[in-house]
């Protein structure tokens, strides 16, 4: 899991220094769409349920994770739809990345 944070983490860092309107943005966010489809589904099926058993907290840390999950989903969802000129994809685009952040450092163990 831990080594698709950082294919993922590659891919925002990639669509973020692209410029506004580029059409590889959009590839890359489908990119991004499918690479989070797998590893979402990994995280609800082995790390919440171990978090959940064995982290102090873990309910909670497992709660806030699957709630990132519809977030980060719902946001793809809307890119999806969108152009990459849109505006409202730029806007999508720089709420994604810190909505990753905090499964990264559950990951890392730091459950600040």
């Amino acid at each position: 899991m831990t080594e698709d944070h950082r294919r993922i983490d590659g891919l925002c860092g990639l669509i973020q220094s692209m410029p506004w309107g580029d059409p590889r943005r959009k590839r890359t966010a489908r990119r991004i769409t499918a690479e989070l489809g797998g590893h979402a589904k990994a995280e609800s099926r082995f790390l919440f349920p171990a978090v959940r058993r064995r982290v102090p907290k873990g309910r909670t840390l497992a709660a806030g994770g699957l709630g990132d999950h519809v977030r980060i989903h719902h946001r793809l969802a809307g890119m999806a739809e969108l152009k990459p000129e849109d505006a409202r994809f730029d806007l999508l685009v720089t709420r994604l990345v810190p909505d990753l952040d905090p499964m990264e450092r559950l990951l890392a163990g730091d459950s600040n």
